[in-house]
């Protein structure tokens, strides 16, 4: 895969052309003439009938009240080893116990919501997705046998909080030496599959951006779960698609592998995010261990062993939409191109401190630029939800706002500050508050923040832009943006009813320099997990919150006066929500759960 990338390129990329294919506009929302199909649609549960079942216990942390304010605070140390290993549970004192744990506060069913006098209801999940529609499902793996739990390849029974064991014996280390990673095996690791029809039924061809967006509300979900529970995680994107879906027999159940997750107790090192990982001589040496005796570099990952379990069947009709399936295609990684984009990494990121930020567009300050002062500390005492697990549970997305309620520009500046750190992965990193100042990550952010203020204490009404490495907004329009966020966001009164809303601008073109089409699935990652950071600190604060992924593409592109190469891929608002008296809500299991 060659990485000399060029504008002309990337317009004529299968990526690009995917996205601009799925673009609304005014013309395709009054023309929108389908009909969910409702005796076809998808079960939103997956799960194998005969495969032997492991409960997970119902023992659930509950975090002190300070605990929201130190995983986010310290989010730059907790998730490169902050927390002592001395301090976290040992891998072999419980460790069914942790995935319990994990899995409780990071994909699991967070409520039932019934309409009243009725027999219709749905399931609420704790990572938030578009349409409520949950595309993503969660594999377990285990590298050796702790306690009950057997080492093996499992599957996230979320309908049940119960585990599906799909294969017996180790699938952890042969999965790791293909990746290139040679130190020793992490107990769990975890592979995030999205199922895309779950979505397509309901949206059809625009759906796969949605499916990409869920797997980054999943991540930054099981990112905080994991801090908080003492572990240590790291994120790979980088892995040859098919080879991963076929160890692990997700093509007999439609999933496509989108994420792997490594996790370990404490601090314990998985692998420098920065250099290891990019190494490829510990890449073509992985490849060459999974070979006989005498193999070559490009031995096929072997099957772990043989697999248990029938699937269940999800719709009475999948239909095939052919956009999905070329834009799947084009952003697989093979074998060659994971070499390909490791050593295109390994190229641009020697010297990248120096690099100065990119922008997204031509940034004209209308006014002064203001300084965010972010303080933690004080920050805190505001936080309403102060426990980590409280925060996670109690989240919701808002489905309409009172157009009163405003905000202070302190709180607007925890939301904007914890929710754009970054995160580990091996194709993104983590930016580091030091004596108020943040130091850039040495992984290239892709995703900038434009913010429509309606009502926030200190601010002027108007369009900002957000300098994630600044730490400052530059004032853009100074005016009532309310109209505009709405006729933006397809007419929606909830984008203009908050204290202010959010467009997420993607640099598609660095992206695509670093990472070919590739990097379409990564800008979405990276809004997702913003957006579920969004969606956690307001939560945190006593705010309410909904992403909103129907919007007129362009139209913001136009507004925003981007350059070629950057697009918007999600909007978000935030404010004050009203409740749907129609509803009520009912427990997320039927065994005992924390009452927050």
């Amino acid at each position: 895969m060659p990485f000399s990338r060029t504008e002309t390129d990337l317009k004529q990329s299968p990526f690009y052309e995917y996205h601009h294919a799925t673009k609304h506009t005014i013309q395709k929302l009054y023309s929108y003439g389908h009909r969910l199909d409702w005796a076809s649609q998808p079960d939103p549960f997956l799960c194998f009938d005969g495969a032997p079942i492991v409960d997970l216990p119902h023992e659930f942390s509950v975090s002190s009240d300070d605990l929201f304010q130190a995983a986010v605070s310290h989010v730059e140390n907790a998730r490169t080893g902050f927390i002592n290993k001395d301090d976290a549970k040992s891998e072999t004192d419980d460790l069914l116990k942790f995935i319990s744990n994990l899995l409780f506060y990071g994909v699991a069913i967070s409520a039932w919501k019934q309409v009243v006098g009725t027999s219709n209801r749905w399931a609420l999940r704790v990572n938030a997705s578009s349409g409520n529609l949950h595309p993503t499902d969660t594999h377990v793996l285990i590298s050796r046998d702790s306690g009950v739990l057997g080492a093996g390849a499992y599957h996230y029974k979320v309908s049940e909080h119960k585990l599906e064991q799909r294969v017996r014996g180790d699938a952890v280390t042969p999965l790791l030496r293909r990746l290139g990673i040679q130190s020793e095996a992490p107990p769990v690791v975890l592979c995030l599959s999205s199922i895309f029809f779950r979505e397509a039924w309901k949206y059809r061809e625009r759906a796969f951006r949605y499916c990409q967006h869920d797997m980054g509300h999943a991540l930054a979900s099981l990112s905080l779960s994991a801090s908080a529970l003492g572990w240590s995680m790291r994120i790979v994107g980088i892995f040859p698609d098919e080879e991963v879906a076929d160890y692990l027999g997700l093509n007999q159940a439609n999933e496509k592998p989108l994420a792997l997750v490594l996790l370990s107790p404490g601090s314990t090192n998985l692998f420098d995010p920065h250099d290891s990982v990019l190494s490829l001589d510990s890449f073509d040496a992985g490849a060459v261990q999974l070979g006989e005796p005498g193999g070559t570099k490009n031995a096929t990952l072997p099957a772990p062993g043989p697999f248990i379990g029938k699937q269940n069947q999800l719709s009475s009709q999948i239909i095939d939409y052919p956009q999905i399936s070329r834009v799947y295609q084009a952003t697989k990684y093979d074998l060659d191109s994971c070499r390909d984009v490791r050593r295109n990494q390994k190229d641009f990121f020697t010297g990248v401190s120096a690099k100065s930020a990119p922008k997204p567009g031509p940034i004209q300050a209308a006014g002064d630029v203001i300084d965010l002062q972010f303080d933690f500390e004080n920050a805190s005492k505001s936080c309403q939800h102060k426990s980590v697990h409280q925060t996670i549970r109690k989240r919701r997305s808002a489905v309409d706002m009172d157009g009163r309620t405003g905000m202070s520009l302190e709180h607007l500046t925890y939301i904007l500050r914890t929710s754009t750190m970054g995160f580990p992965a091996d194709f993104q990193g983590v930016d580091v508050l030091t004596d108020g100042h943040w130091s850039r990550s040495a992984r290239e952010h892709l995703v900038h923040l434009y913010l429509y203020v309606h009502r926030v204490d200190g601010l002027t009404s108007g369009l900002y832009y957000f300098d994630r490495f600044e730490n400052t907004l530059v004032p853009l329009l100074l005016r009532d943006q309310r109209e505009g966020a709405k006729e933006t966001s397809c007419f929606q009164d909830i984008a203009c009813d908050g204290a202010f809303s959010v467009s997420m601008i993607a640099d598609f073109q660095e992206g695509y320099r670093l990472y070919g089409d590739r990097g379409y699935r990564f800008a979405h990652y990276e809004a997702g997990y913003i957006g579920q950071m969004l969606y956690l600190t307001a939560c945190a604060l006593g705010h309410d919150a909904t992403g909103i992924g129907c919007f007129v593409d362009d139209d913001i592109n136009k507004y925003l006066a981007l350059d070629d190469g950057k697009e918007v891929i999600y909007n978000f608002t935030f404010g004050k929500a009203v409740h749907d008296s129609r509803l009520t809500t009912l427990p997320s299991y039927g065994f005992s759960t924390p009452e927050f």
